[in-house]
């Protein structure tokens, strides 16, 4: 139960704070939450977070976090995706969460994928730069959106390849030119609006 989430992270997030006082306490919420009684994570959808952040202990909580990832579904089954970051990373519900916790630090987890289901042949997807562009400069409105409303922003990027582990997805950017373009556009108008960027990678000798 949504109730449950406060219950918990305030048990820890006192915890933290007793006995290392210094210390700084953060939630990350997905952008997509479930039924309780959804055991399978089938029917999910996208409505304010509130209910899980309404019991928090704002004293306890330094900032909030939201993570939201574009999807598309199986090349061999019917064609869905979403596309749309006002959807999958609408910063609007963070923002809510934000206002009742009173922080004004919001941090955002999300990527793009330029491939998709790579332990499969027949299931394998694959996004062109010019899509993937797209969903880069989505991501970005969602971001300045917050930022506007006069939050402090910094955005964790997903970047690895995992092609080859179970995820089977292809995060990177680095590995083409095509990619190293529209990544180093989306890092340079972050850093002119004065956005943290980190990412989430490997190091590659």
């Amino acid at each position: 139960m949504p109730s449950d989430y406060a219950i918990n992270v305030n048990k820890y997030l006192g915890y933290l704070k007793k006995y290392f006082p210094n210390s700084e306490g953060s939630i990350l919420l997905n952008s997509i939450t479930y039924d309780p009684e959804d055991e399978n994570w089938e029917n999910g959808d996208y409505v304010s977070l509130v209910p899980y952040t309404m019991g928090l202990n704002p004293d306890l909580v330094d900032s909030v976090g939201i993570q939201g990832f574009p999807w598309v579904s199986k090349a061999s089954s019917k064609n869905r995706k979403l596309f749309d970051a006002q959807d999958f990373l609408s910063t609007s519900f963070i923002i809510e969460s934000a206002k009742l916790l009173r922080t004004k630090d919001i941090w955002i987890n999300t990527g793009t994928f330029s491939r998709k289901y790579t332990d499969s042949s027949i299931d394998e997807v694959r996004i062109g730069l010019d899509q993937r562009k797209t969903l880069l400069d989505d991501i970005l409105v969602e971001v300045f959106k917050a930022e506007e409303d006069g939050y402090r922003i910094w955005v964790n990027l997903f970047a690895e390849d995992k092609s080859e582990t179970t995820e089977a997805t292809d995060w990177s950017y680095l590995e083409s030119e095509g990619g190293k373009v529209i990544f180093k556009e989306f890092v340079q108008q972050l850093n002119d609006n004065e956005v943290e960027l980190a990412l989430f990678d490997i190091r590659k000798d």
